[in-house]
């Protein structure tokens, strides 16, 4: 068996968190360990997996890093024990967070 690859790793502009998709399910333990992750020139401060099937992780990082900064990944393992050891460039969006709108309002009813 091989272990999951990383597919890509982003970010948002003026963003503190990354992106990382994998191809395969995760182990919880492992994918949330902040010390399984680096990013070039910032420190990773937490990870957390998302999403419904397990192969998305979220990393929060102690500044905005440079788009293009290479994001490690090591000894993240797959559902079926495989350590993954990889690197890749991050891709940086332009696109900025912006508050849409408040949780549980609707702008119709509300107003």
């Amino acid at each position: 068996l091989t272990p999951a690859t990383l597919i890509s790793a982003g970010t948002l502009a003026g963003g503190t968190e990354v992106g990382l998709l994998f191809d395969e399910p995760l182990d919880q333990t492992s994918a949330e360990d902040p010390f399984n992750y680096e990013v070039a020139g910032v420190t990773v401060q937490s990870a957390r997996l998302v999403g419904s099937t397990d192969n998305v992780v979220i990393l929060t990082v102690s500044a905005t890093p440079a788009a293009g900064a290479d994001v490690t990944v090591s000894n993240v393992l797959d559902l079926a024990g495989n350590a993954t050891n990889a690197t890749v460039a991050s891709a940086q969006s332009d696109l900025t967070p912006e508050v849409i709108g408040e949780a549980g309002v609707d702008p119709i009813l509300d107003g």
